[in-house]
């Protein structure tokens, strides 16, 4: 990962277990664990203090889903949650995590999250592709209007001052 660092690129990891913890001391940019996996790695069941966890140990930001509930975005300066403003009726929930995954991949692309805007943005989109991807039949697909499921999602700052030191 050091290497990748050094070239400019952006890491975002999708893992579990020790390897997520790595990943977030080796300074991944944004490490994206759920619910389950986050609490594996914190020893909490505390959803925020596991992030708290990740986040000090350096990585960069983290996504962490949260089923039903949604998901949380955490960079240096700014945490928010979101969620989809009504719930829809599931038909596969294999890879809703990997369609949040795709969705930082596609922003990352154009930009990476250096301020609070960017934690809106990431977390919306983030929701937005991860519910489209549960009411299709097939794991790894997409609705066809994925994008457009952005106006039905509700975000909220949770905190705006530097998540740690």
């Amino acid at each position: 990962m050091a290497a990748l660092r050094a070239q400019g690129t952006i890491v975002v990891v999708d893992t579990s277990g020790p390897a997520l913890m790595e990943a977030s001391y080796a300074g991944a940019d944004l490490v994206a664990p759920n619910r389950e996996e986050l609490a594996a790695v914190a020893g909490t069941d505390d959803f925020d203090a596991g992030i708290d966890a990740l986040l000090a140990a350096g990585a960069g930001g983290v996504v962490a889903t949260d089923g039903a509930a949604g998901l949380t975005v955490a960079l240096r300066r700014s945490r928010c949650r979101a969620r989809l403003e009504s719930s829809v009726e599931p038909r596969n929930p294999t890879g809703a995590g990997d369609a949040a995954v795709a969705s930082l991949a596609a922003h990352l692309a154009d930009a990476a999250p250096t301020a609070g805007d960017d934690a809106l943005v990431l977390a919306r989109r983030a929701a937005a592709w991860s519910a489209s991807a549960v009411t299709m039949p097939l794991a790894g697909e997409l609705a066809p209007d994925h994008d457009a499921w952005a106006s039905r999602v509700v975000v909220t700052v949770a905190r705006t001052e530097p998540a740690c030191p």
